[in-house]
């Protein structure tokens, strides 16, 4: 019995392999349509012929053919060529297009204080309300990710900035330090 089922084992395997490499040669034998040469298309045999006439009264100008067509190619046209080295490609000045010729650009360069920098929002509210307890200046929140930053004033000179950062660090806040703001005004 085990004899039995062994030769119905190699016979199956044989017989799978006889078919699928009869498959393979099957397929190797087959010719692609592409390679049929009747099969091919002529790309410029769809009957489109021009009569000389169409070409001579074309919209686009007026044609000369036979001898005349080669002496006019010789012919000067008027047409002249710009020198390549002389065309200025300004791309310093390609944001400038976006903005209305009616307004000028200005950048300004600010100092302001920087008391402290918090990743919840929440914590930087309560130290506004601190900070505005200290002084009348302009306190804002500004979100530079990951950060909520407290920023206090606007100040156009760096020493103005140095002695309000002396002034916080006198009043607790011993991380008030200056930072540069540059503002683009149109």
């Amino acid at each position: 019995m085990r004899k039995l089922s062994e030769i119905l084992i190699l016979l199956t395997c044989l017989i799978a392999v006889f078919v699928s490499g009869c498959g393979a040669v099957a397929m190797k034998s087959v010719k692609p349509a592409a390679d049929d040469p009747s099969n091919r298309i002529n790309p410029f045999d769809f009957g489109d012929e021009f009569s000389q006439s169409a070409i001579q009264n074309n919209d686009a100008g007026d044609y000369d053919t036979g001898e005349n067509a080669s002496k006019k190619d010789t012919q000067d046209t008027g047409t002249t060529m710009t020198d390549q080295s002389k065309v200025k490609k300004n791309w310093q000045d390609r944001d400038n297009l976006l903005i209305p010729n009616s307004k000028k650009r200005v950048r300004n360069k600010e100092y302001r204080i920087q008391i402290g920098a918090f990743e919840r929002k929440d914590d930087a509210d309560k130290m506004v309300v601190l900070v505005r307890s200290k002084t009348d200046l302009p306190v804002e929140i500004e979100y530079i990710a990951p950060f909520y930053r407290v920023r206090v004033g606007n100040f156009t000179e760096k020493s103005e900035a140095e002695e309000y950062v002396k002034f916080f660090k006198n009043e607790g806040f011993k991380d008030a330090r200056w930072v540069t703001n540059i503002k683009t005004q149109y």
